[in-house]
């Protein structure tokens, strides 16, 4: 144990009772003497050998209302002990007092821990408040800390707190805080979330090893998993009032000495399965709905029974019902994507349906001036007189106003179809994922082909028609020009 090394420092001077204590920044030992024993410079200097080299020592002997005598390492043993030795000389029954301070230095998050009861002691000492700043103020530094046990002895375990051995060559992995205290954020109000940057997973443990501290470790994780699962969750001190509301609504007060540490780990398994992975809004709303269903009736937070299998079996029915709707959100999307490849076809064919009726009635209305023409003479000669041609150009210019304004018509249909397309795609986000969206929609392929068959569409039947046109135009003109010499 721990004890038996800082004992070795104790048992250099003659006691009748001494008070030891520990905490992150400072071992102190006072002891009450009455005798001296004289200590040679080798004894001292070996006392001091399981002192980790990143610390200090300070020895103060205080003879009566003297002045006191004191060491500072790395400083002179001999002349601490010379100084000694004249001073007890000089003593005249006077009672005598040492104070031993090992000054603890952090060093990359690794903070010594010389006496692991002692330092248990102290932290069951102090307020749950003051007990998260002592963490918290750590944590603000490093990302981790390190408690490094200066003698052999049992392991313990947090994502990012662990109680280790000398010499460990492995830190542990960052937590992405911020993102957890985000989500909490969202879904309930703390004063935890404001004054610390902790979360339930600097607490809970991720072995049973029996170090001492394991007990102080489960407490705060209960406390941190009740932080971020409940509605309103705060701190004063030692008390702790909450609010849950789920099928039950639920709200007291519970001092943290009453918190007992649970066996079954139910509020940390159940704050992991929410915020690890899926829908959050869905799993937070849900495990408060099986959270109230099980609280005791005594007050103190205590589960009955197993929640945590219950909320699996509810999620389980959750999901069923929610695959339904996914199911007929789905299809809805599917069948909307098929009205919209209707109406691609729709756009093209009533656009070249426009047009083959134009080209009919200029078709119609040459072939009726070439009949009237060869009825009234008999030949086919100066078909289209001056006044024929005129006319003919006015008709053919009607017929490409009609044109251009079909393709415009064309043109702005195809952007509020791009525009309806994209819309869709906007209101079933609040229903699935962008992922979802885009594997029904196969990434836009069936509206982008759309697109293009349009686009193609047009461009086709624009050259087609003015060439139409075009020889129309030419062909009247020419026949007039070709007979009128």
């Amino acid at each position: 144990m721990s004890e038996l090394s800082v004992q070795t420092l104790i048992n250099l001077f003659e006691h009748q009772q001494y008070l030891l204590t520990e905490n992150f920044n400072e071992v102190k030992i006072i002891l009450a003497a009455n005798s001296y024993k004289e200590v040679d410079a080798q004894t001292f200097d070996a006392s001091l050998v399981f002192i980790n080299a990143r610390d200090k020592v300070q020895v103060s002997v205080i003879i009566g209302d003297n002045d006191p005598i004191d060491y500072y390492s790395p400083d002179s043993v001999s002349d601490f002990l010379l100084n000694l030795t004249k001073a007890m000389a000089q003593r005249e029954e006077e009672p005598i007092k040492v104070i031993i301070s090992i000054l603890k230095k952090q060093e990359a998050g690794c903070i010594s821990i010389y006496s692991l009861n002692h330092f248990q002691s102290f932290l069951e000492g102090l307020s749950l408040h003051n007990l998260l700043s002592q963490f918290n103020e750590f944590l603000q530094n490093t990302s981790y800390i390190l408690l490094e046990n200066q003698v052999t002895g049992a392991e313990i375990r947090t994502a990012s707190i662990w109680l280790v051995n000398k010499n460990n060559n492995t830190i542990p992995a960052v937590i992405d805080r911020s993102k957890i205290i985000s989500l909490a954020q969202t879904a309930g109000h703390s004063n935890l979330f404001a004054e610390f940057q902790l979360v339930p997973d600097d607490f809970i443990l991720e072995s049973n090893t029996r170090s001492g501290l394991e007990d102080i470790f489960n407490r705060l994780a209960i406390i941190g998993s009740l932080a971020y699962l409940f509605d309103i969750f705060a701190v004063e001190n030692s008390a702790l009032q909450y609010k849950l509301n789920g099928y039950k609504s639920i709200q007291g007060a519970v001092d943290f000495s009453e918190i007992k540490a649970d066996k079954g780990h139910q509020y940390e398994l159940i704050y992991h399965w929410v915020y690890n992975s899926g829908n959050f809004n869905d799993k937070i709303g849900l495990a408060r709905n099986i959270i109230s269903l099980h609280l005791t009736p005594s007050g103190n937070i205590t589960l009955s029974g197993s929640p945590y299998s219950s909320l699996f079996s509810a999620y389980k029915v959750y999901e069923k019902e929610n695959i339904k709707q996914y199911i007929s959100v789905r299809n809805s999307l599917s069948d909307q994507l098929l009205n919209f490849h209707d109406r691609a076809n729709s756009l093209t064919e009533s656009f070249a349906g426009n047009l083959q009726k134009s080209g009919l009635a200029l078709i119609s209305f040459y072939i009726s001036v070439v009949i009237l023409k060869v009825l009234s003479k008999d030949n086919l000669i100066n078909v289209f007189t001056f006044d024929t041609s005129v006319f003919s150009s006015v008709i053919l210019l009607c017929s490409f106003i009609f044109f251009w304004f079909s393709r415009w018509e064309l043109i702005e249909q195809k952007k509020r179809f791009s525009g309806h397309y994209f819309d869709l795609r906007r209101r079933y986000l609040d229903l699935l994922d962008t992922q979802d969206i885009d594997r029904i929609l196969n990434n836009n392929r069936e509206f982008l082909q759309d697109m293009d068959f349009i686009k193609a569409k047009l461009r086709r039947y624009s050259c087609m028609w003015l060439t139409f046109l075009i020889l129309l135009f030419l062909t009247t003109w020419f026949l007039f020009l070709w007979y009128r010499e």
